[in-house]
């Protein structure tokens, strides 16, 4: 059983957003915790169902080791698993401090669907939310500019109007598939317009409407 503060993480998530679960779905919630640096999920190793943070930090590493998202309490992961047959998982998440979560399974899922059709509704804005996403970050790969390459990543990377450049700059040009020297035009450009503030490997976005402008090629 979860906790009262448990349960309320849940209950603030995104596919309970508007919902009364049944008491029976509540009972079949347990609480699952990790020591740091356990895999949580991998390519030959994970559940079908959704994980929902609850506490600690978790990082989502591609198949190439690159990293690529950071968890906090509240985030989810786990759909890519979910009604579908898949021999591999799309990434791996490892647990980078002491995590607790909880894991809602596709059984579980399709019941409270039944119960309550607004879960049903959640859970497909939260995909739609995600083939957004993705669009975006296709177009970023085939953006027709160093600079829009860069000014996707940064609307990609933000959190709370921050991004952080993790593994340097060097790693960053790799990554977008452009010279340093591009890059760093890139960064100058964008402090220059006041759209960034940029102090070592933190990015401030000061104007975010700007620099989706730059996402726009110049045709």
């Amino acid at each position: 059983m979860l906790t009262a503060k448990q349960r309320a993480q849940v209950a603030g998530s995104f596919l309970l957003r508007d919902v009364v679960a049944p008491a029976h779905f509540w009972e079949q919630l347990e609480a699952t915790r990790f020591s740091p640096g356990t895999e949580i999920y991998s390519a030959r190793h994970f559940r079908s169902a959704i994980a929902i943070l609850l506490s600690g930090s978790a990082e989502v590493r591609g198949n190439n080791g690159v990293l690529r998202n950071l968890l906090s309490p509240g985030d989810c992961f786990g759909v890519a698993a979910l009604f579908h047959p898949v021999g591999e998982y799309v990434t791996t998440v490892l647990a980078r401090t002491a995590v607790t979560l909880v894991f809602i399974t596709d059984e579980q899922l399709t019941r409270l669907f039944e119960r309550c059709p607004q879960s049903a509704i959640n859970y497909i804005s939260f995909l739609s939310r995600r083939i957004c996403f993705l669009n975006r970050r296709i177009d970023s790969y085939t953006a027709p500019s160093a600079l829009a390459g860069l000014a996707f990543w940064l609307l990609e990377q933000e959190r709370q109007g921050v991004v952080t450049v993790t593994q340097g700059y060097t790693r960053l040009a790799e990554q977008l598939n452009i010279g340093r020297a591009s890059l760093y035009r890139g960064l100058d450009h964008l402090v220059e317009r006041g759209i960034i503030r940029r102090q070592e490997r933190s990015i401030q976005i000061l104007d975010r409407e700007l620099l989706r402008e730059e996402c726009s090629p110049v045709l």
